[in-house]
C-alpha cells in the first residue's frame, strides 16, 4: 500500500540526479504521492559538466512510479 496516495509533495531546489532533492522525489514517488518539483541549476559544479536532460529523466523516473 502507498502511504501518500493522493497527496502531493513540494520539493524545492533539485539540483542534480545525484543529490538530496532527487532522492527525496524518488522516495515519495515510490510512496504514491504526485510530485511537483523546481529545477535550480543545470550545471553540476563539483563534475563540471552540464545536466540539461536531468529534469526530464527525473520526470521519467518520477512517472514509473504510477504518479505524476
Amino acid at each position: 500500500m502507498k502511504i501518500l496516495t493522493g497527496k502531493i509533495a513540494i520539493v524545492t531546489g533539485v539540483r542534480n540526479s545525484k543529490g538530496i532533492g532527487a532522492a527525496t522525489c524518488l522516495s515519495l514517488a515510490k510512496a504514491g504521492a504526485d510530485i511537483f518539483f523546481t529545477y535550480w541549476s543545470p550545471f553540476d559544479e563539483a563534475e563540471g559538466r552540464l545536466e540539461r536532460d536531468f529534469p526530464s529523466k527525473l520526470c521519467e523516473k518520477i512517472n514509473s512510479f504510477g504518479v505524476r
